[in-house]
C-alpha cells in the first residue's frame, strides 16, 4: 500500500467488520480521510513492516485459487544487473509505480 489511494481503497472496499492489512510505506499521507468509516464499517486496521516467506506463500496461493494474475500490478520490471537503477526511479517516481518486478538471472 505504498499510495495513500490504495489504502483508501481498501477502507473503502473492505466487508463490514473486515480487517485492512497495511504493508507498504507510503511518501504522502490521505489529505482528507473520512475516519468514521473505521467506526461504521467495525473494521480492524494493521500495520506491518515485514513479511516472512510464509505470508507470500498465502497471498500467491490466494492468488491462484481466485484466478487472479499479478501481470495487471506490475507497471515496471527491471533486470538484476538494474536493480539499482530500480531503487532511483523507485526513488524519484514512487508514486507512478505500482510494483517493481526484478528478474533474477536464470
Amino acid at each position: 500500500m505504498g499510495l495513500p489511494s490504495t489504502f483508501q481503497n481498501a477502507v473503502d472496499a473492505v466487508a463490514s467488520s473486515g480487517r485492512v492489512a497495511v504493508i507498504g510505506i507510503s511518501k504522502s499521507n490521505i489529505a482528507d480521510f473520512n475516519f468514521n468509516a473505521i467506526q461504521k464499517k467495525e473494521m480492524a486496521i494493521f500495520g506491518s513492516r515485514n513479511a516472512v516467506e510464509q505470508d507470500f506463500m498465502e497471498v500467491i496461493a490466494m492468488m491462484k485459487k481466485s484466478g487472479l494474475s499479478a501481470d495487471a500490478i506490475v507497471t515496471n520490471t527491471y533486470d538484476f544487473a538494474d536493480v539499482a537503477q530500480a531503487f532511483e526511479d523507485f526513488s524519484t517516481n514512487g508514486s507512478d509505480m505500482l510494483k517493481v518486478l526484478v528478474k533474477f538471472p536464470e
